[in-house]
Parts: C-alpha cells; structure tokens; sequence
C-alpha cells in the first residue's frame, strides 16, 4: 500500500481508536518516516503538527476538496 502514496501526499484518514472508544478522522502527510506495517500506519496529522498511528482496519480518501473532512 506504501506505493500508492508519493512524498508529501495528502491524504484523510478515518480510523477507530480503541483508547478512546471512537471513530477519528484526521488530515494527514505522507513522507519518508511514514509506514506502514501488519497491525498499523504511521501518517503525519497536518492538524495537530505530529505523528500519529492508525490501526488496522482504516479508511484512506486520497483525492478530496480543501476544506472537506
């Protein structure tokens, strides 16, 4: 999957986080200390200015319109 993406790819992505018992939608980046592996992806989150992980199942919308979540 790590193909699909170039560096600086924006991308959301929608994920459930089981430390906070909900679905999480977040704005992120792909560049070269993103991956992705069996159990999670690790993505920069352009909102919060950090990394983050998504667990395994997640939702990756890679053409979307500014301003759209």
């Amino acid at each position: 999957m790590s193909n699909l993406f170039t560096e600086n790819q924006e991308f959301i992505i929608t994920y459930f986080a089981k430390s906070r018992d909900k679905e999480i939608t977040r704005k992120a980046k792909w560049d070269n200390k993103c991956l992705i592996s069996k159990k999670y992806l690790t993505y920069f989150d352009t909102t919060k200015k950090g990394y983050r992980r998504a667990t395994i199942p997640f939702i990756i919308k890679l053409n979307f319109r500014k301003g759209e979540k």
